[in-house]
């Protein structure tokens, strides 16, 4: 990324000495800046949500060349680097004449979490994932578009989570080094009365983590033992072939679109890991060497048609469907020891061979009929949909298999009414009901209620209202889970005839609430319940005093419910200035606060201000 910023530099260097008509043809700009950070409470929390930092940014970068009375040729962007945003993203396009285009995407995103208290006290991790994308396009055929493409990912780092073992929770430390690589070839028809596209492709995924002991003792009180050790230099590799064909066509009184897709998963992993507990005070040690090995494969077949046909006189007919067949086995062979004993002292091996074999697949089907009216500012639909998933699985090859079959239908009502600017309503209610249940939080039913207004009332001026209603439940013989949620909001908004100044202002509610019945592994009856009621109140606004142009915005969201309440603010304003020589200078000032109504260890209040300055040629 370095040569592609560093060509771009040479560009401009190159660009402002050459001649006057070839400089006219170049255009592009720069804007760099510093950013001040100030953090009190929980930096590492605050760090963990924004993932901000002190530093330079490259605000945005952007050269491009177009020929006198052409299309553009040349063009690079970049924006992000320098270390104080968590993200950056650079491209290139390159067109020459000859129906040819060159293109290069790159983007990097750095992940940083670390939380003092709550479930993930004890994880944290520190990883950087990056991903390249070419491609190679040639349009200088009459009937056909060929496409080349590549990608590459990578992702390197570390995180820190526990493992479970000797009846305790000890730190592990997993160091990252992923990578995946794919190409791809596609054919577009351009000159056919069936649009036709047909794409090949080819992934490989390869993992090899190393796994550490991040800590000698145990996470939550010794109980006696250590973590002495930890290694698995183990190799997962996954190849993934993938079919994919398209097909459109259009006429005055039927839409198609219809695709199929074929993939075959292969995956083996090899190598073997060592587990070390230390029992104290030297009494002696276990050990867990696990050296099976496992490969897995995964067929998919995917296909789906939608149609709408043009009946005249306002009626139209939609019918859609999807098909989606997975099919997976998995195998896991190999010895398994476990060794009771001492360093330079006997040793009692524990062997087992594993020669295990299952299998999880499943096959879902969907399908959905539709008829609508329209008229002059109006519109109603109502339609019929229905779907099956056969699901069937087995864990070990000893184990009966589980055969599961559900099936679900439903309705669903509409309309829309819109004779004038001043007011535009839509409106959709929708039910559905379900047979059998693969996991116990399925529902047996389910209703779903959407109303939206919005409103142009001249001048700059805008008003919108929308709410949304859904509730599911089934029976106490299963699970008697029952969930309902609601949102409604409201939005106005206003601006200036000349776009030089204007605002805007949101309010949302949400509410959701949860109920299932759980049974504890000591078999007795227990519940799960989760409360979330959250406040969203967002403002912003931009204008121009003399010179200068102002824009900011607010946020606050606030959860009042029982589950986890918090408030969180966060606010941004910036301040730019046109200087001579195209010159611009921006101030920026941000601020967000987050406060735990329960735990305290994670608040945080977070401070920044940068200066940018940008350039345009």
């Amino acid at each position: 990324m370095r040569k592609i910023l560093l060509g771009g530099a040479l560009g401009l260097c190159l660009a402002a000495v050459l001649p006057l008509p070839l400089w006219a043809q170049w255009s592009g700009g720069i804007g760099a800046g510093y950013v001040w950070q100030n953090a009190t409470g929980n930096e590492d929390a605050f760090v963990t949500q924004y993932g901000e930092r002190q530093g330079f940014v490259l605000d945005d970068f952007d050269l491009a060349y177009t020929p006198a009375g052409g299309q553009q040729e040349f063009a690079l962007n970049a924006s992000g680097f320098g270390g104080a945003e968590p993200s950056a993203q650079a491209s290139v396009l390159f067109r020459p004449p000859g129906g040819w285009t060159f293109k290069l995407d790159y983007d990097k995103l750095t992940s940083f979490f670390n939380l003092a208290s709550g479930d993930f006290s004890r994880v944290a991790d520190r990883w950087t994932l990056e991903h390249y994308r070419g491609s190679v396009i040639y349009n200088g055929f009459q009937a056909v578009k060929l496409t080349l493409g590549l990608r590459y990912t990578k992702r390197g780092g570390y995180v820190f989570q526990p493992i479970y073992g000797q009846r305790n929770a000890f730190g592990a430390r997993d160091g990252y080094d992923q990578d995946m690589k794919e190409a791809s070839f596609k054919v577009e028809t351009k000159t056919l009365p069936v649009y036709l596209s047909f794409e090949q492709s080819y992934a490989e995924y390869e993992t090899k983590d190393s796994w550490s002991a991040a800590a000698y003792n145990a996470l939550f009180g010794t109980r006696g033992s250590h973590l002495a050790d930890l290694s698995t230099p183990r190799k997962d590799k996954t190849d993934v072939p993938t079919s994919r064909l398209i097909a459109a066509y259009h006429n005055d009184w039927v839409d198609v679109a219809g695709s199929f897709l074929y993939s075959r998963w292969n995956m083996d992993s090899t190598g073997k890991s060592l587990t070390i507990y230390d029992v104290s005070p030297n009494a002696g040690q276990f050990r867990w060497l696990d050296e099976a090995v496992g490969s897995a494969n995964l067929d998919t077949r995917a296909a789906n048609l939608d149609a709408a046909f043009h009946l005249g006189a306002g009626w139209s007919f939609r019918v859609a469907g999807d098909y989606n067949d997975s099919t997976q086995d998995s195998y896991l062979y190999g010895p398994q020891v476990l060794s009771l004993g001492q360093p330079g002292g006997a040793w009692l091996n524990l062997t087992t061979l594993q020669n295990q074999n299952g299998f999880f697949n499943t096959k879902d089907t969907t399908g959905r009929a539709e008829i609508e009216k329209a008229g002059f500012g109006w519109s109603v639909y109502a339609g019929y949909q229905g779907s099956t998933r056969d699901v069937s699985w087995r864990r070990e090859k000893d184990n009966t298999p589980v055969d599961i079959s559900r099936t679900g239908k439903g309705w669903y009502v509409g309309g829309v009414w819109s004779r004038s600017p001043l007011l535009r309503v839509n409106m959709e209610y929708e039910q559905g009901t379900f047979s059998e249940y693969i996991f116990r939080t399925d529902p047996d039913s389910v209703d779903r209620l959407t109303i939206k207004l919005s409103s142009d009332l001249g001048n700059g001026w805008a008003l919108g209202a929308r709410y949304r209603w859904e509730e599911g439940q089934n029976p106490s013989t299963v699970a008697y889970a029952h969930h309902h949620s609601q949102a409604y909001g409201a939005n106005v908004g206003w601006t200036n005839p000349k776009g030089t100044g204007g605002f805007g202002l949101t309010a949302e509610n949400f509410t959701l609430f949860s109920r299932t019945n759980l049974i504890l592994p000591s078999g007795a009856p227990s519940l799960s319940l989760y409360d979330l009621d959250l406040k969203t109140v967002t403002a912003n606004a931009y204008f121009t005093v003399g010179k200068v142009r102002i824009d900011g915005d607010l946020t606050s969201l606030r959860d009042t419910g029982s589950t986890w309440p918090f408030q969180t603010w966060g606010a941004d304003a910036r301040a730019t200035i046109d200087g001579p020589m195209k010159m611009q200078f921006s101030l920026f000032c941000q601020y967000h606060s987050y406060n735990e109504d329960l735990p305290s260890l994670n608040n945080f209040v977070g401070r920044r201000l940068g200066a940018i300055v940008r350039w345009r040629f």
